[in-house]
Order: structure tokens, then C-alpha cells, then sequence
């Protein structure tokens, strides 16, 4: 090989090293300029009423129930049993409850699982059993948005160079939903007989939360963002507040001293 060739191929070695180097470099550049995504802080959902001021005592008592799901709620209790939310809203519902209707003057049993869980004393002596029925809905979704192409990192730049088979050079994209949304029953029935004595239907919805992730967040069965957990706590304590709002409109001493008599005359004609 003459002198003239030898310096042609090592002047087309070099301009095809620096290509290289200048891809390497620009990607390099844009990865460091990619900003760092903080971490969200962890949000601590809040699930204690604040009672009104104690009032006058009535002669009513009441046995409290933990609350029971129906309709959709009995899946999205099956789903979330073990979820930490969840599982704080109920019982804080079941303690808040009690303490609210402590303080509009009722005397209060329990809070008792279930009505047959409560003694014969317990349910002779109660004028009324009172629990909320809960059909929710926690209304999570993630849907798939795409893909969008990876950056190129020198690894991957280099096995492309060096090999015809080219590596993934994609990230999927999604995106998280929470709108919770549902019905509240607050029931009272006479213990005894199970008869319900009185029904109060309120519709709740949680505020909306839309959130755009990527990567690894996006995989079935991976943990959620940090941002979507908090939305989740925060979508249920405005159902808490909700819940417990309503009950304290909707029970009301004066109309429950009357639903009593309606109570006994219900009892006077069953026998036991």
C-alpha cells in the first residue's frame, strides 16, 4: 500500500472516530442536561371529624356499626383490604361516628363488626342501630399513551456501532386516573327485628387526579408513583370529610326521639 492510501484510510478512520465521538458527546450532553425529578413527599391523609360541641342529652340509644359495603363497594373492599388508605378511612368512619353522635346528645353502644354481633341485652337495650353503607368506587385507571424513543446512552450507542441487531430503543408511556365517586347509605334499623327505620342517600365524588408517568412506573404490577398514592390518600380523605359532614347534617336528635316511638310500637307487636 502506497503512502497516499495508508493516510487516505486513517483520514477516514479519524473522521468516522469523531462521528462516533460526536453522537457519544451530544447524547452525553443531553442526558446531563435532563433534569433530576424530586421526589414527592410522602401526604399522610388526616381521618378524625372534628365533633361539634357536646349538646343536650336525649333519651335515645344507639349501637354503632362498623360500616358495611355494598353494591361496587363490596369489590373495591375485596380489592383494597389490605390497603393501608383504605383501611385508616374506615376506621376513623367507625370512631368518628360514635364520637359525633356522643356529642349531639345520643347514648352510644359499640361500635360493633355487625348486628349479630351485638348481644340480646345489647339489642334490647339499643332504641336503634345506625351505620353507614358504603358502594364506592375508587375509580383508578392506567392507560397506556405510547412510546416515546429512548436516549442513547454510550452502551447502547457502541453495541449499535459494533452489532446489527439494535437494541430497544423505546420507553413506554401511561398515564394514572383517580376519580372515586359512589353512594352513602346512613341506615337505622331497629335492632331487634332489623326492620330499617330510616334511610339517608348522599353521592360523593372525590376530586379528579390526572398524572403522566414513564419507564418502570408504567409495568404491570409495579408500585405506584409517589404522586398517585397521594392522590389516592388525598381522594379519601375528601370522602371522609364528606361522610362525616353528612352524617352530622343528616342525624338529627329531635327526629330520632320520634322515630323511637315508631321503634317501640314496632317492637310492642313482635315477639321475641
Amino acid at each position: 500500500m502506497t503512502n497516499a492510501m495508508k493516510d487516505r484510510t486513517t483520514l477516514s478512520q479519524s473522521i468516522l472516530w469523531l462521528a462516533c465521538a460526536g453522537v457519544a458527546a451530544a447524547q452525553l450532553t443531553a442526558c446531563a442536561a435532563a433534569p433530576v425529578k424530586q421526589q414527592e413527599p410522602l401526604y399522610e391523609p388526616h381521618f378524625a371529624y372534628d365533633v361539634p360541641p357536646a349538646g343536650q342529652k336525649i333519651d335515645v340509644t344507639v349501637g354503632v356499626i362498623a360500616p358495611n359495603f355494598v353494591g361496587d363497594g363490596i369489590a373495591y373492599n375485596t380489592s383494597n383490604r389490605q390497603d393501608q388508605t383504605v383501611r385508616g378511612m374506615v376506621r376513623g368512619v367507625r370512631a368518628s361516628f360514635a364520637s359525633l353522635l356522643i356529642a349531639k346528645g345520643f347514648n352510644v353502644t359499640g361500635p360493633f363488626e355487625a348486628i349479630d354481633d351485638m348481644t340480646f341485652p345489647d339489642k334490647k337495650g339499643s332504641d336503634f342501630v345506625l351505620y353507614p353503607e358504603l358502594d364506592l368506587d375508587g375509580g383508578f385507571s392506567r392507560k397506556s399513551r405510547g412510546t416515546k424513543p429512548a436516549p442513547t446512552s454510550v452502551a447502547s450507542l457502541t453495541a449499535g456501532l459494533l452489532s446489527s441487531n439494535k437494541p430497544d430503543q423505546t420507553i413506554p408511556l401511561c398515564s394514572f386516573g383517580i376519580a372515586p365517586r359512589g353512594t352513602i347509605n346512613i341506615v337505622a334499623r331497629e335492632p331487634l327485628s332489623k326492620e330499617k327505620m330510616w334511610v339517608k342517600k348522599v353521592d360523593i365524588a372525590g376530586e379528579p387526579f390526572n398524572f403522566d408517568a414513564e419507564g418502570a412506573d408504567c409495568g404491570d404490577g409495579s408500585e405506584w408513583p409517589q404522586e398517585v398514592r397521594n392522590a389516592w390518600a388525598r381522594s379519601h380523605e375528601s370522602m371522609f370529610n364528606t361522610l362525616m359532614k353528612s352524617l352530622n347534617a343528616q342525624v338529627n336528635a329531635q327526629e330520632f326521639q320520634s322515630l323511637k316511638r315508631q321503634s317501640l310500637e314496632l317492637r310492642e307487636k313482635k315477639v321475641y
